[in-house]
């Protein structure tokens, strides 16, 4: 079975006073593929900071990509 690498970029710009984010991905059965959660630290290192991507992500420039 050929694996597909192709990745869709998703930017999203938030309030100052959003401190949590949830993201959910699924795929087209409903079932879920990927989840991430970033705090008010991630979301500093994200906007400012130096970006640390989590497992299953790579970075690319200053966006986290899923693996």
């Amino acid at each position: 079975m050929e694996k597909n690498n192709e990745k869709r970029v998703l930017r999203v710009e938030l309030d100052n006073d959003v401190k949590k984010v949830s993201i959910t991905g699924k795929n087209g059965e409903e079932k879920v593929v990927m989840r991430q959660e970033l705090d008010e630290d991630d979301l500093e290192q994200a906007t400012g900071g130096t970006v640390h991507c989590k497992s299953n992500f790579s970075r690319v420039g200053h966006y986290c990509l899923f693996d």
